[in-house]
């Protein structure tokens, strides 16, 4: 076959499945696809890779095994997020933690409710991001990865970072976060780039760490490699 067949027979083949593209699916249904990676599951835990830029002009098209196919708008990713993180530890979601391989997360408000502004929103949706700059000053704080669950690391973070990112309109953003904002932008901005927040600790803390880890979670669950 040549090359130019090749092509016409793999747009055949997509044209063939947007065919059977569902319509826009109820999220509650919608879950049930998708499973969240933690290195407790030893069997189809994968080491996270460099995600790629999430394709605004052409959303992804997701085939499961049932046959169900379906178009990955921006703003039903960040809702299948959002639910997700209510069942996990930590303030944020990755798409890679749940096989969605693309620049895109989301952090949710760490304000408690009754402090937070009426018009502040419950999660921020952070796609195809951008570090313009970091400060000088760092602050040490706990942080967490649903990831990994039970691993509480000590690591220090840039107070304020200015960043560029979209959201799920498309729409470009450029601001300053700070505190657990910028924490957590710059622990999921380091996970689309394949590093987990574990690589940022000496191999020292993070093998007492992992005691400490281990103890908690029980001999079953034990786990002697970070992935």
């Amino acid at each position: 076959m040549s090359e130019l067949e090749q092509v016409k027979e793999e747009r055949k083949e997509v044209a063939e499945m947007m065919k059977s593209v569902q319509q826009v699916p109820d999220v509650e249904k919608l879950m049930k696809y998708f499973s969240f990676k933690t290195d407790l599951d030893k069997k189809n835990m994968k080491p996270f890779t460099t995600c790629a830029h999430y394709p605004f002009d052409k959303p992804p098209v997701l085939k499961m095994e049932d046959g169900f196919v379906f178009v990955m708008e921006a703003s039903l990713l960040a809702e299948v997020l959002f639910k997700m993180s209510k069942n996990r530890s930590g303030p944020s979601i990755h798409a890679s933690q749940v096989g969605v391989n693309y620049d895109f997360f989301i952090i949710v408000n760490p304000k408690p409710v009754e402090e937070r502004a009426d018009d502040e929103p419950e999660y921020e949706t952070f796609i195809n991001s951008k570090i313009k700059a970091l400060s000088d000053e760092g602050h040490k704080g706990k942080e967490i990865c649903a990831s990994y669950p039970a691993l509480y690391l000590n690591i220090e973070r840039p107070v304020f970072a200015d960043i560029i990112y979209y959201d799920v309109s498309n729409q470009e953003h450029r601001e300053r976060v700070q505190h657990e904002w910028s924490r957590y932008f710059i622990q999921n901005y380091a996970l689309s780039r394949g590093k987990p927040f574990w690589k940022f600790v000496s191999p020292l803390q993070k093998h007492m760490a992992m005691k400490k880890r281990n103890k908690r979670l029980g001999k079953q669950y034990a786990i002697h490699r970070l992935i």
